[in-house]
């Protein structure tokens, strides 16, 4: 497949997930419930369900739902707001056409896992190039994943001091760090890591390491915490340009 063809394919899954109500638009109200969704640790999800399951018969209706999303948003938008919101979007392969029927935990895990990975696939498709000249987009060089790190870490509102020259260094090859490359598998395991970041912070808590951490450190944190393993070019990558004194660690 033509990369073009690819990254329009991984956009047209993306957008058939966050077109709620099937018609062919994302409305802002769409928009505004899927930037929040997918704002929310799935480790909260799965406490959170649980806690309004209050039946416990493992679902949960619409109204229940819309509690949970209200307590879980980050933003300032009200319980009431949400269920409001969710009478606008109207999943019906949840609860049904009249919002009657309910949902369980894995169905829910399940829909909102295969949500990350489509717009992580789209990322993906959007930086990643055809290295085997095949007409497959099929891996990011160190320096565009090294781009886009830099670029989630100031939408979170923290700089990256000296970034702009450890990025030029990765690309125009003066590390060996240059020549490696990042694939999707290797792509979508930081992504769950980055999907659970203070799940991370809390094991490094619990292990006693409350101020910088190096690589051995950062890795077991991410094992123990999510059963990922960060794959080692990843790891590189992350030190590379977040270290910013270069004493091989990291500042929480």
């Amino acid at each position: 497949m033509h990369p073009d063809a690819e990254l329009d394919a991984a956009g047209e899954k993306f957008f058939r997930e966050a077109d709620a109500d099937g018609d062919g638009l994302i409305s802002f109200t769409e928009y505004s419930f899927f930037r929040s969704i997918l704002s929310i640790d799935p480790a909260d999800f799965a406490i959170a369900f649980h806690m309004f399951d209050t039946n416990g018969d493992g679902r949960i209706d619409k109204a229940e739902f819309s509690r949970m999303f209200g307590t879980l948003s980050r933003s300032s938008t009200s319980s009431k707001a949400w269920a409001e919101m969710l009478n606008g979007v109207v999943f019906k392969g949840w609860f049904g056409e009249l919002g009657t029927e309910s949902i369980n935990f894995e169905e829910f895990r399940s829909w909102l896992h295969e949500l990350h990975v489509e717009l992580c696939r789209l990322e993906f498709t959007n930086f990643a190039n055809d290295t085997n000249h095949d007409g497959v987009v099929d891996s990011l060089s160190a320096a565009d994943f090294g781009q886009m790190v830099v670029s989630m870490v100031s939408a979170a509102g923290y700089g990256v001091a000296g970034h702009k020259e450890r990025l030029k260094q990765l690309r125009e090859g003066e590390q060996q760090l240059a020549a490696q490359r990042v694939n999707m598998e290797e792509f979508l395991a930081f992504a769950a890591v980055l999907r659970s970041l203070e799940t991370v912070e809390q094991t490094l808590d619990l292990g006693g390491n409350t101020g910088k951490v190096d690589r051995p450190t950062l890795e077991r944190a991410v094992d123990a915490a999510l059963d990922v393993t960060l794959p080692p070019t990843i790891v590189a990558v992350l030190f590379c340009l977040l270290d910013e004194d270069g004493d091989g660690l990291l500042s929480r």
